[in-house]
């Protein structure tokens, strides 16, 4: 069997294993790392005609944006009475429904700007994929498609790649901002991951502030879903060279359902292993129920998971004060750049709260990402619905603003790659939390795969 057959063979099962999430009632996709995002209203509902143009607007707010994106006020003129056709493959129904208010905000948000600030009309079109059903999925971006809309925004890792056919097709950029992308779509066309590789990215720089605080911490075990071998070998790749990297060492793995509640065989196999560290690779309320279970076992292992949910804690209280969190998460709390402090003030506005969920700055700045492509295109009297000349504008220069990383007076950024279409620059972390799970404390900054590493606490 070749290479791609096999890697086919992979994706199938991927595929296929998808309703063992469904079934265990796990909001997000095996691959996007818990919950995704979920969009307001129908699943067919489409603008059929825009609202007229506002200028564009002077007013403190918008000029504070265009500086921040680096858009001048003649460029943003040549956005002013434009119509973006912009769709999105999102989970509507199912059990991934549960968090359309709080992930959806975020593209809300940034449409609200894109209309206010720049006298755009967008005409916004959310299919439903059904929390990750491929079908649906195939289906959503051929609607899409069909319907000439050259810009989706995506979730569930393209829905498990599924949408990746029609995205092709028709020649529709699609960026994931949610799930990413995964190897077996590396370099698919008009098909881009936004965000860090979960758990792939943040494992370099994880095991080396374990190399850095805890010296004597040599022995690592994985707990990881039971998906199948294109989930699984990811995993064990990056985390053998994230030990090697830590001066540390692999010693085995535990495999895990979906949905699983009861550890105790789990941690019966965990303590055979005698681990120093223990990472998870499961997502949603797993880790938070594994947690709960641990910190009553007897083991001393250091536990870091793939991420942390306001949902989780809710499950896990306290036992999450001894849980780690290697992933791009967004700190609410410190919010780190001008950029992210305009989304936190902006969406407080807009919403009446703080947002929570780290799926809301994710879809916020993707969207604007959109924004700034349209603006690339715009300025050279090109047409912004037209996805090929999208995505050559994003091959021309693949960087983009981010709420995530830069400093206190820089705003961050985000690189994709040309060849994989992951980025290959992003800003990660490790995170630890207090006061029963619910405030967060960053431990360590760096950039995916360990690259500019720093110890923070």
């Amino acid at each position: 069997m070749g290479e791609k057959e096999h890697e086919r063979d992979l994706l199938q099962e991927l595929i296929t294993r998808r309703s063992l999430i469904k079934s265990a009632g796990v909001a997000g996709g095996v691959l996007a790392s818990g919950p995704l995002i979920a969009a307001c209203g129908s699943s067919n509902s489409s603008s059929k005609s825009a609202s007229a143009a506002a200028a564009v607007s002077n007013s403190p707010e918008a000029k504070e944006l265009r500086d921040l994106l680096g858009i001048s006020t003649a460029d943003a003129q040549k956005l002013s009475g434009k119509t973006l056709n912009y769709g999105a493959i999102l989970p509507l129904s199912g059990p991934g429904a549960q968090y359309a208010t709080e992930e959806q905000n975020g593209v809300k948000l940034a449409i609200a700007q894109m209309k206010s600030y720049f006298g755009m009309n967008i005409n916004y079109n959310p299919q439903d994929h059904k929390s990750g059903d491929p079908a649906a999925g195939a289906a959503a971006a051929r609607q899409l498609g069909v319907a000439g809309f050259g810009a989706a925004i995506n979730s569930y890792v393209g829905v498990f790649g599924a949408t990746v056919p029609a995205i092709s097709k028709y020649k529709m950029l699609s960026l994931d901002p949610g799930g990413g992308t995964y190897p077996p779509f590396f370099g698919a066309p008009y098909f881009w991951g936004w965000r860090a590789m979960t758990p792939l990215d943040a494992l370099t720089g994880a095991y080396l502030y374990v190399k850095a605080k805890l010296p004597k911490a040599k022995r690592v075990a994985l707990v990881v879903w039971d998906l199948g071998d294109v989930f699984l070998k990811p995993i064990k790749a990056s985390l053998n060279t994230a030990v090697a990297a830590g001066g540390q060492q692999f010693v085995g793995t535990q495999l895990q359902k979906v949905g699983q509640q009861d550890y105790s065989s789990i941690l019966s196999g965990l303590k055979a292993l005698n681990p120093d560290v223990i990472h998870l690779a499961s997502y949603a309320t797993d880790p938070a129920f594994f947690m709960k279970q641990y910190v009553t076992s007897g083991l001393k292992a250091q536990v870091i998971g793939s991420e942390y949910t306001p949902a989780a804690v809710q499950v896990a209280g306290s036992a999450y004060d001894k849980y780690w969190a290697a992933t791009d998460f967004f700190t609410f709390n410190h919010p780190p750049n001008p950029f992210s402090r305009f989304f936190m003030k902006t969406y407080s506005a807009m919403f009446g709260q703080a947002p929570n969920v780290f799926y809301e700055p994710n879809y916020y700045e993707c969207t604007l990402g959109y924004l700034e492509l349209c603006r690339r295109v715009a300025v050279k009297g090109g047409d912004i619905n037209n996805g090929e000349q999208l995505q050559n504008a994003l091959l021309a220069n693949p960087t983009f603003k981010s709420v995530y990383g830069g400093d206190s007076s820089t705003v961050g950024k985000v690189v994709l790659d040309p060849k994989t279409h992951t980025p290959s620059s992003r800003a990660v972390g490790l995170f630890k939390f207090t006061n029963n799970g619910t405030q967060s404390v960053q431990l360590a900054s760096f950039d995916i795969g360990g690259k500019n590493f720093k110890v923070l606490q």
